[in-house]
């Protein structure tokens, strides 16, 4: 999953690879199973997700317990809260 990820940045970017090996220690793989919840609202986010098969999404859930998706995050994408992760403020969505 790391080399998917590397191939991403070396698209995006003039990337060599002892670069990679300088930030790969902060990149952590995780697989996740559909429907587990990887944020909650109200708390604060202290990652980024980087999608390399699959889809998240971030919704929120109204006081009638419906939810609202506000966005999804196919393969080869990005997704958190920016102003949890960036300002420290409580989480306005779920990401599943």
């Amino acid at each position: 999953m790391k080399e998917h990820f590397k191939h991403y940045l070396q698209k995006q970017i003039e990337l060599s690879d002892d670069q990679f090996e300088l930030i790969s220690p902060e990149v952590l793989v995780k697989t996740i199973k559909k429907g587990t919840i990887v944020m909650q609202q109200n708390t604060i986010d202290d990652a980024t997700y980087f999608v390399t098969k699959g889809l998240l999404r971030a919704y929120t859930i109204d006081e009638h317990g419906k939810e609202h998706i506000i966005q999804f995050a196919p393969e080869n994408w990005w997704l958190n809260d920016k102003n949890s992760f960036y300002f420290g403020e409580p989480s306005l969505f779920f990401i599943e």
